[in-house]
């Protein structure tokens, strides 16, 4: 199994995050499914209050419709 490789991007806004203090993970997920960064629960540090999605650059280059119907999760994908 190789190691999730993070972008720039990724990197970046995680950085921003923990500058401001926050508990932040990248990669988090199971079964295959990742959230690009998830940030902590201040207090009980177990659990994910938030979970941000970088679209990269494959997001970006795919046609419209390759992506509109691809049923993104919305709510508690990680817990």
């Amino acid at each position: 199994m190789t190691l999730p490789r993070y972008s720039a991007f990724e990197t970046s806004v995680a950085g921003a995050l923990r500058a401001l203090g926050h508990n932040v993970a990248l990669q988090v997920g199971v079964a295959g499914y990742r959230i690009d960064l998830a940030v902590r629960h201040p207090e009980e540090t177990e659990r994910f209050v938030l979970g941000i999605e970088c679209d990269g650059a494959t997001y970006h280059r795919a046609s419209a419709g390759s992506w509109l119907g691809c049923g993104r999760r919305t709510g508690s994908a990680i817990q």
